[in-house]
Order: C-alpha cells, then sequence, then structure tokens
C-alpha cells in the first residue's frame, strides 16, 4: 500500500493539485475558505507588502485574533522571506513597546480590536503599519493594502523563519530566532508533512480544531501542520468548553491542540452536558505549554480515549513527545526524545547521570537549532557543548522516558 504522506503536499503544493479542497470549514467570521482560496490571499498579500517596500529578510510583527486572518498573514511571510514576530494580545503596552524595540520591525499588523497595541506604533520602528478589520488612525486598511494585487504565486520566493518573543516580564524580551530554512517554500512546507505524519494526521482529511490562541507557538505549529498535510480547520475565537465539544461534533474534528487549562474547563462541564456531545472523530489531540495534572489527564483519557498526545519543549525546540498508550503505561512521563533530538542529564559540573538519577535537564538537536537574538550572552549561558536547557530539573527512565520534577509535584 503506498505511503499516504509520499504524495506532495503543503499548503502550496495542495493548493496548486487540490484548490478546491476546504482549507477553514468554521470561522468567528463565518467565513470558510479552499485551499486555493487560502493560498491566493496570501500570494496577493506578498504582492502589496513588496509593492510597499518589504522584502526577504526585513521583520514584521502582527497581532491578530483567532479568525482566518491570521492564517494567511504568516503564510505570505513564509513565502517572501520576512521574518515575522507574532505578538500577544494580551501582552501590556509596555510589553508590545519592549519586543517592537527589540526585534526593529518594519512593519506592524493589528487588528481593530487591539487599539492599544496600535498605539505603542508611535514613535516606534514600524514605518509600515497596516489595519485589519476596520480603520485605525495613521494606519493603512488592509482591503487597501492588497486592492488591484493579483492573487498569482509571486516569483523569487525563499522561506521566512519566524522570531518568538517572550513578553519581557522577568526582563527584556527574549528573542528566539533559528536558522535561515534554504529552498523554495512550496518543497519547505511539502518536507514539513513529516510534523504531520509524526501526529498521525490524515492528508488530505480530517479537521483541525484550533482553539487555543492562535498567536501562540504551539497552537501554530499544529494548525499550520495540519494545513501541510491538508486538513482543514475549524478556528474558535475566545474558548468555550461545550462550544469545543460542539464544534468537535458538528465537524467531526480529528485532531486538535490544546492547553491543559483547557481539559479543566472541559472537565468541569456537567456530566449530562459532556455526554450530550459525541468526540468519537477524535483521534489525536496534543497539549503542551504547561504541566497537566496527572488526575486530569486520566480523566481526559477515560472520557475521550486513548487519543491524547504530550509534547514537551519550547520555541528553542521540541524535545520529547509521549503517545497515549505509552503514558499510560508511564503515567507522569512527558515522552521519549524525538527524532534528531537527544535528552541528556547533568549534574551541577556538566558531568552526564544515568538512568533515574536527578539532574538538570539539557536537549541535543542534530540541526543547528537557535540563537537569543543580539544576546550571546544569554545565549551562551543556557548551552553546554551542543546542548541547551529550558531551565527544568529531571530525570530518564531506563527506557529513556523523561521525568520532570516539578511537574509531577504538581501532580
Amino acid at each position: 500500500m503506498r505511503n499516504p504522506y509520499s504524495q506532495r503536499l503543503g499548503v502550496w503544493w495542495i493548493a496548486h493539485d487540490h484548490p478546491d479542497l476546504p482549507a477553514v470549514v468554521a470561522s468567528p467570521s463565518g467565513t470558510t475558505l479552499t485551499f486555493g482560496e487560502l493560498a491566493g490571499r496570501a500570494h496577493q498579500l506578498v504582492h502589496a507588502l513588496r509593492a510597499q517596500g518589504i522584502g526577504a529578510g526585513d521583520i514584521v510583527a502582527y497581532a491578530l485574533p483567532n479568525d482566518v486572518d491570521i492564517l494567511w498573514w504568516p503564510l505570505a511571510f513564509q513565502e517572501m522571506g520576512v521574518r515575522s514576530v507574532a505578538l500577544n494580545p494580551a501582552l501590556t503596552a509596555i510589553e508590545v513597546g519592549e519586543i517592537l524595540e527589540a526585534a526593529d520591525a518594519k512593519a506592524l499588523v493589528v487588528h481593530v480590536g487591539f487599539t492599544e497595541i496600535a498605539k505603542v506604533a508611535d514613535g516606534g520602528p514600524a514605518k509600515l503599519r497596516v489595519s485589519v478589520g476596520g480603520a485605525i488612525d495613521g494606519f493603512v486598511p488592509y482591503e487597501q493594502l492588497v486592492d488591484g494585487q493579483p492573487t498569482t504565486p509571486p516569483d523569487d520566493r525563499s522561506f521566512g523563519v519566524p522570531i518568538s518573543y517572550s513578553s519581557g516580564t522577568t526582563g527584556r524580551p527574549k528573542g528566539i530566532e533559528r536558522p535561515p530554512v534554504p529552498g523554495d517554500p512550496w518543497d519547505v512546507a511539502d518536507g514539513m508533512k513529516v510534523f504531520g505524519q509524526a501526529f498521525r494526521m490524515t492528508p488530505l482529511a480530517g479537521v483541525h480544531l484550533a482553539s487555543a490562541g492562535m498567536h501562540h507557538g504551539g497552537c501554530q505549529s499544529f494548525y499550520q501542520g495540519a494545513l501541510n498535510v491538508g486538513q482543514a480547520l475549524a478556528i474558535m475565537g475566545k474558548f468555550d468548553a461545550e462550544g469545543a465539544l460542539a464544534m468537535i461534533q458538528e465537524h467531526r474534528v480529528t485532531t486538535a491542540y490544546m492547553v491543559p487549562t483547557q481539559f479543566v474547563r472541559l472537565l468541569r462541564l456537567p456530566e449530562d452536558v459532556r455526554q450530550r456531545y459525541d468526540t468519537s472523530s477524535l483521534e489525536v489531540v496534543v497539549h503542551s505549554a504547561a504541566p497537566c495534572p496527572l488526575e486530569v489527564k486520566k480523566q481526559m483519557m477515560a472520557w475521550w480515549g486513548p487519543v491524547i498526545w504530550e509534547t514537551y519543549g519550547g520555541m528553542e525546540g521540541a524535545a520529547a513527545i509521549a503517545k497515549p498508550h505509552r503514558w499510560l503505561e508511564k503515567p507522569g512521563t512527558v515522552g521519549r526524545a524525538v527524532r534528531g533530538m537527544r535528552i541528556k542529564i547533568l549534574d551541577d559540573d556538566g558531568n552526564e547521570l544515568p538512568p533515574g538519577e536527578v539532574g538538570h535537564v539539557y536537549l541535543e538537536s542534530s540541526q543547528p537549532t537557535f540563537t537569543y537574538r543580539n544576546d550571546p550572552e544569554l545565549t551562551r549561558s543556557v548551552y553546554k557543548g551542543k546542548a541547551f536547557t529550558l531551565g527544568d530539573v529531571g530525570y530518564l527512565d531506563e527506557d529513556g522516558y523523561l521525568f520532570l520534577l516539578d511537574r509531577a509535584k504538581d501532580m
């Protein structure tokens, strides 16, 4: 039988080969899109931004809510070599200002609902300012920006690698910068189907629920991973537990990304409400971003079945995956190292510790990973040789499964 992932995939090739395949089946604005329409809007935006002097290597920051707009802006950035910075709309004006200054963003994109972020742009580095969803003083409306621009694929494409910034609440913002990715973005996106394959996302079929903040790196990785194998998105605005169940049932959702807080809110629903909805379509639900209490995960497994996956890592890099059956065998583990990554437990002197002994968790990638933008001292502080740490403490068992001490306490 032919491997379904051996076919040409990635958003751009799917749009080319299967333009009428649904890409968005539900959204807060009520907009639905095919892959052809989604790619066309991204292409159009590339032409529009180039006409405004934005090009490969430039940095553009954006603050957009969960909806369809947050899909084609990052796609356009990826297609034209722009390094994008996704802003958390919940940040304070001071935090946003620090990030924009640190990033030296050449352009800023803001939804009309985030006027406080728009105000920060005054006197800032962004020369081009674009409003989405309505008018903002001093900003070019999105509709005006793209007016008259073609929806055809642009020439001279190069892949744009995003920069991820921390909020800066515990000091100056940290910009996580990754090495350039060579090759045409269409082929790069096709190569990214390995992400969907790792999480068993069925190519050209199924629906992915985007219910966490789509500016967040974890949620973004998974909804883009779903699109790159041809799964449609069902997008929620503000998370609502019963609303999520209704969406899963209505659209026969097969995959999803959530954070543990969402599990807690789902479990707090009255039993009769929980049983009112059919969630049997779910095949893979991935969680990360925070510790998940042991009992919460057990209850979710009992309710939805063994479909709950866990990932451990950070924007600095993915480290481990705990598949459902392995987690049930080893409750509390955050998983085993992903392909291309090695997990090491080191003592205070940097010596590697054997299984079962507690130490500092370090992650070593077979590929170049990241640096903190314009901060070589901070970068050096988290590395020992080629391995870096996220600051966690834990141990590996005899089978190579990682357990984190602070998370064990939370359980």
